[in-house]
């Protein structure tokens, strides 16, 4: 059996053993989620910032009906637009 303080050793490796686990856990979740706001809006998490892009319903249809544009923007874009920085 071990002593007392190997004990407290060994009691401290398996709570940060523990503590490491959840964290794996949560930074292998999706990155990508969707939920509805306090207010009535969509919260769309893509998991390279550290808030949602929120808009209201009528919004969001209003942006995916002009999704084709917003690619091709991009694409005719491309050499000018810089990628998001790592949060």
């Amino acid at each position: 059996m071990p002593n007392p303080k190997e004990a407290d050793l060994l009691r401290r490796i398996k709570e940060l053993e523990s503590a490491n686990a959840t964290l794996q856990a949560k930074a292998a979740a999706p990155a990508f989620r969707l939920k509805v706001s306090e207010k009535g809006a969509i919260s769309v998490f893509i998991g390279q910032r550290r808030w949602p892009v929120t808009l209201y319903q009528d919004e969001w249809s209003a942006v995916l009906a002009h999704g084709e544009e917003i690619t091709a923007f991009i694409k005719a874009n491309q050499e000018t637009l810089k990628p998001a920085k790592a949060g």
